[in-house]
């Protein structure tokens, strides 16, 4: 019955897509605030390499998924950015 249904994955070439874009997002909200990355992890009580990370879309360099989940919903939200719940 199911047989015939494709599957959808993402790629690792979509996943960096996707990382490279929110990064920029992140970093564009965090320059339109006029705050440097040192202003932010001190703020946010997160290492400077990994909201560099973040920014940069490097996902492999955080700690874990769910650090990186994490790192994102507080780094989005101290910028002003909308998080889904």
């Amino acid at each position: 019955m199911f047989d015939n249904v494709k599957r959808f994955s993402r790629t690792q070439e979509t996943l960096a897509v996707d990382a490279a874009r929110l990064g920029d997002e992140l970093r564009e909200a965090r320059e339109a605030l006029g705050a440097s990355v040192e202003d932010m992890s001190k703020q946010l009580r997160i290492r400077r390499v990994y909201l560099v990370a973040l920014e940069e879309g490097r996902l492999k360099d955080l700690p874990s998924a769910a650090y990186a989940i994490g790192f994102v919903r507080n780094y989005a939200s101290a910028l002003g950015l909308d998080v889904p719940d």
